[in-house]
Order: structure tokens, then C-alpha cells, then sequence
């Protein structure tokens, strides 16, 4: 069972890494057109996907998500994953990853016990050593526009053994910056999905924006 769920952190991180965008879809949206949405990230090249569990029917979405699309075709996480009870829910219904915008040190725990990958919420050089400590080598940077990626640059001088995935305000303008700055993904939110509203057309060239910047900056 270890064996199998590092396995799985495994086939995780390399994806995100691959991948190198992780696509945060957070509101209420309808379940068909969550389907449509993750359908044209996926063909676009985006096959990363975080479902915040502060988003309507969030469990559900994750559990539709990961019936209709293989592993290989798109990866499902959850989102804004606070406490313990969120972690098991989130793995209960499906999601493969989970991310928070804090740094619980019991989830952490948790998921080190269990063999899962979860990416806590840090800000300062304190906040990343400890996740470390606790076995979360990969972190989420947010707010990661506050201080931009000159602060990442720096974090990084001395903690060059965490992947950072810089989150909150990055977009097709400065994820370039993000990425010569050493971060290992990015997730993006608003910037690439805006709203219930938005249409599919528009997502899709959003998508192909952030893909082409991404692989641009990356010289791939």
C-alpha cells in the first residue's frame, strides 16, 4: 500500500511539473458546463485541474471529474483545503492532490503519515522551513503577486530543495517571471477561468495563452 500511494505522489508531482499549470476553477458553476470546461483544458494542453472545496458542489464536481476523464487525460485536485475533515473528504471523493492557502501543520502530518501530496500555503521563509519539517516538500507561494517573483527568486537562494508553486494573481504577463524565478508550477485562477459566465471559446484562447507562455518560458 505505501509503495503504491508513493507511486502516486510520484506520478503527481512529475505531472504537475510536466504540466507546469495547475488550473484553479473556484464558484458555482453548473455541472455540464464544469464537464465543458475541464473537456477544453485538458484538450488544450492544461491537464492539471484544482476544484476548491469553497466552490458549489465541490465533492461532487471532483467525483463527475474523475469518472469521466482517465488519469492520463486530466489530473483532479481540490482546492482551499483547510483542515483534516477537508483532506479526508477531498481523497474520499476522488481528488488526487490537495492544496491550501494556509499552512496546517495536522494536515501536513497527516498527509506525510499517509503517503499523500499535499501543498500547504506559505508566505514567509519560516512558514517553508516549516512544512518542510513536517514533510511537505512542495508548497503553494500565495499570494504570490503581493511580493512578485523577485521574493520567490529570493526564497529560493536558501531553500533550493522545495518546489514552490507561486498562486494568486499570475498570469500570461508574468508567469515568465515566476518561472525564471525557479518555480516548479504555477496555479492560476481568475486569470484563465473568470466566472460562470465566461464562455468556452474564451477559455480556450486564455488556455492556449497561458500554454504558450508557460512552454515559451520554459524554451520547450
Amino acid at each position: 500500500m505505501i509503495e503504491e500511494t508513493t507511486r502516486q505522489i510520484d506520478r503527481a508531482t512529475q505531472r504537475i511539473k510536466q504540466d507546469g499549470i495547475i488550473a484553479i476553477l473556484r464558484g458555482d458553476y453548473g455541472m455540464d458546463h464544469i464537464v465543458r470546461i475541464a473537456d477544453t483544458l485538458a484538450s488544450t494542453g492544461l491537464s492539471v485541474l484544482e476544484i476548491t472545496l469553497n466552490s458549489s458542489a465541490a465533492l461532487d464536481v471532483i467525483e463527475v471529474l474523475r469518472a469521466q476523464f482517465g488519469p492520463e487525460d486530466l489530473l483532479v485536485g481540490a482546492g482551499t483545503v483547510r483542515t483534516i475533515e477537508d483532506l479526508d473528504r477531498a481523497r474520499e471523493a476522488g481528488a488526487v492532490f490537495t492544496v491550501a492557502p494556509n499552512l496546517d501543520l495536522d494536515c501536513c502530518r497527516r498527509a506525510g503519515l499517509s503517503n499523500w501530496l499535499h501543498v500547504p500555503g506559505v508566505l514567509t521563509a519560516t512558514e517553508v522551513e516549516t512544512a518542510g519539517r513536517v514533510g511537505c516538500r512542495w508548497v503553494k507561494l500565495f499570494p504570490a503577486d503581493l511580493l512578485g517573483p523577485g521574493y520567490l527568486q529570493a526564497l529560493r537562494a536558501p531553500l533550493d530543495d522545495v518546489q514552490f508553486i507561486p498562486t494568486g494573481g499570475v498570469d500570461s504577463g508574468n508567469l515568465a517571471g515566476f518561472v525564471r524565478a525557479g518555480a516548479a508550477a504555477v496555479g492560476v485562477g481568475s486569470a484563465l477561468i473568470s466566472g460562470p459566465e465566461q464562455g468556452i471559446a474564451e477559455i480556450q484562447l486564455r488556455a492556449r495563452a497561458f500554454r504558450e507562455a508557460w512552454d515559451r518560458a520554459n524554451d520547450r
